[in-house]
Formats: structure tokens, sequence, C-alpha cells
């Protein structure tokens, strides 16, 4: 994509990092069904830093992009909300808001990602419905620091998220109720 800026397309990437809010049915209520069947797992004690980018930030950003100048484009601008957290921390916010018990499983990363590497291996080869408890995906999405540097779309694209992670947490979990 960035190759065809070069040759005059006038574009722009913006790379969102874990998008959650209202109506996620994904991220979120995953880790939700983890805690009700055993526990959310803590991968390296919880301690890997998470940036999360709030659904109404992202078209806050793609909005900033289709007006930038010629300026901004052919850039790839990472988007989140510019405040990362230990994913242990993001949890307990999660589910006191819910309030619900939040049930962990501690796992060191090596065997975490082992573990989730044979659950895969498992469901491919019986074929198994659905999705395995854990995947290697979620191993490094919960397990591995994962933070970016938004100061590029800040400086082209004039991008502050306007929704903080805390209210973000808030809004989801005010939609999470209403709709169970």
């Amino acid at each position: 994509m960035l190759a065809a800026c070069q040759d005059g397309l006038p574009a722009l990437i913006l790379r969102p990092r874990a998008i959650f809010g209202p109506q996620d049915h994904s991220l979120f209520p995953r880790l939700l069904e983890a805690n009700a069947q055993g526990g959310v797992p803590m991968i390296s004690d919880g301690q890997a830093m998470i940036d999360l980018t709030y659904v109404d930030n992202v078209v806050d950003a793609m909005i900033l992009g289709c007006q930038a100048g010629p300026e901004a484009l052919g850039r790839a601008y990472h988007i989140s909300n510019g405040e990362a957290y230990t994913f242990r921390e993001l949890m307990e916010k999660l589910f006191a808001m819910l309030d619900i018990p939040l049930h962990t499983r501690k796992l060191p990363y090596k065997v975490a990602y082992s573990l989730a590497a044979l659950l895969e291996l498992v469901y491919t080869a019986l074929p198994l419905k659905g999705e395995p408890p854990l995947t290697r995906y979620t191993v490094g999405s919960i397990g591995v620091t994962h933070t970016l540097d938004i100061s590029l779309a800040r400086q082209y694209l004039g991008y502050t998220p306007q929704v903080s992670v805390e209210d973000g947490l808030r809004r989801f979990a005010d939609w999470w109720v209403k709709s169970c």
C-alpha cells in the first residue's frame, strides 16, 4: 500500500490496536467466557502492557485520515488510546465494573504457548467445532507487551483519543450488563 502511495495514490494507512467497545463480540466476551470456564489466563502474572483502542477513537482517526492534508499521505499511523495498562489491571477494572469476581489461572509464557499450540493441533486434527480455549494468538496478545507509539498520528492527523480506556471499559460494561 505504501508503495502505491509512492506511485501517486493519495492514501494513508491506519493501524488500530485491540479495538473494543459496546457491541464487541470478540475481545472481552472471550475473556468473560474464559473467566466462567475456569479463569482468565494470567500469562507471566498478567504484567504485559496492553494498548487498547476504543471504537469511537478509531472512527475519529478514520475521519481525520480522510481530512488529512498532503503532508500526511503515504504514511502508516498506529492508532490506540495511548494509555497502556497491564493485562491484569485491565481485567481487574473490567470485572469490577461488571461486578463479576475475576478468576485467574497463572501460566508461564512458554507453558501457555505450548499448551495453545497443542490445543490448536487437537482442534485441527479431530476436528472440533469452534476455536480452542487458548490459542497462540491469544497468548501473544495478552502475554507479551504490545504498546504503540501514536505520535505520528498526533502530529500529522491531529489525532487525540477522546474516550479514555476507563470510560471505554465503562461503556462496554454498561452495554454488556444491558445485553445479558
